[in-house]
């Protein structure tokens, strides 16, 4: 059965044409001549993330890859790796905290065997919380020494550990580390 502003039992779903994507959360109907939204994702239930493009990773190789998210917008994410998905294409996705942005946020994946790995768009790449709270995971801030102002913002130590260039949100360093990772060659573990 499908929840959505209507219940609709698996009898009517057998007899009507529909599609349900996830990457809207909508329903589409009749050819997709008319949608309606699934129940709202609220923010304390975890949400899966997906992998937006089709993506080979060399051998012992590690890239940044942008995954799709149900939700507009989040800070301080935790992400879960799908731990199916490591034991079925044998990668490594690391636990992470990630920013949210337009459905968007940037993992890492590793691949630690001498043979390339295919991983197909669409497939689950872990678990989206939205709080680091209930995790018991702290964010790392440090007090900007060179203003004589209190009052200042403090500054993430978030920096490049290709280039050491310095960055105030997660979002602004994953940006550049997807760049430049795919400006660069990729690290070989």
């Amino acid at each position: 059965d499908l929840i959505c502003h209507m219940i609709l039992g698996r009898d009517w779903i057998q007899q009507n044409y529909f599609n349900v994507n996830f990457c809207t959360n909508r329903i589409y109907l009749y050819n997709d001549l008319a949608s309606t939204p699934l129940l709202p994702i609220y923010r304390s239930e975890p949400v899966i993330m997906s992998l937006s493009h089709s993506v080979v990773i060399p051998p012992f190789h590690q890239k940044f890859i942008y995954g799709y998210v149900p939700l507009k917008s989040l800070d301080d994410a935790l992400f879960t790796p799908n731990i199916a998905l490591q034991h079925a294409r044998m990668v490594l996705i690391l636990h992470s905290l990630l920013h949210i942005r337009d459905n968007r946020g940037v993992i890492s994946i590793i691949n630690n065997t001498c043979h390339s790995r295919y991983i197909p768009r669409n497939s689950p790449l872990g678990f989206i919380y939205s709080s680091t709270a209930t995790a018991g995971l702290n964010v790392i801030y440090a007090s900007p020494m060179n203003f004589s102002d209190s009052s200042s913002s403090s500054l993430s130590l978030l920096s490049c550990n290709y280039c050491g260039v310095r960055f105030s949100t997660e979002l602004t360093l994953y940006d550049h580390l997807f760049h430049c990772c795919t400006a660069c060659p990729s690290v070989t573990r």
